[in-house]
């Protein structure tokens, strides 16, 4: 985080972003990380910007609490933490973001096939252009699939 130029604050209340780190193990430590979002979300009114989840618990739920759990911003499991300024970036364009269990080439091939698509739009680069590219990520998401088999 400061290797990124961002500060880190002493008193919650001047924070902008605010990541909470989750146990998923008890259901008392399920609760008490829900009842911290709550808790936190009140900070809006103040100076909180955007609140991110990691851990075990959009680890292993995030499938049954994105949807509903509407106060976080980012969800980020485990091994996610690389994704972070990625995930940032994006909910500060307005989305909520899920990226738990996402893989960096995932989304590399994606802002990849957007970007190329857009500037196929744009008249940038020629429709034979747009294909090679296209199957080259076609070919890395098949790598991608067959190295887990390795």
């Amino acid at each position: 985080i400061l290797r990124k130029k961002h500060r880190l604050v002493s008193d919650i209340e001047d924070a902008e972003i605010i990541i909470i780190n989750t146990c998923a193990f008890l259901e008392t430590a399920r609760e008490e990380s829900i009842n911290t979002v709550l808790e936190i979300n009140k900070l809006r009114e103040k100076n909180l910007e955007k609140i991110v989840l990691t851990g075990c618990l959009p680890e292993k739920f995030v499938d049954d609490i994105f949807e509903e759990f509407t106060e976080v911003d980012v969800f980020l499991g485990i091994n996610d933490y690389d994704l972070l300024f990625d995930a940032l970036e994006l909910a500060y364009l307005g989305q909520r973001v899920n990226f738990v269990k996402k893989n960096t080439v995932d989304i590399i091939c994606n802002q990849i096939k957007e970007s190329i698509k857009e500037q196929y739009k744009n008249n940038n680069i020629s429709e034979a252009e747009l294909k090679k590219v296209l199957e080259l990520i076609k070919d890395t998401e098949r790598l991608k699939s067959v190295l887990p088999l390795l």
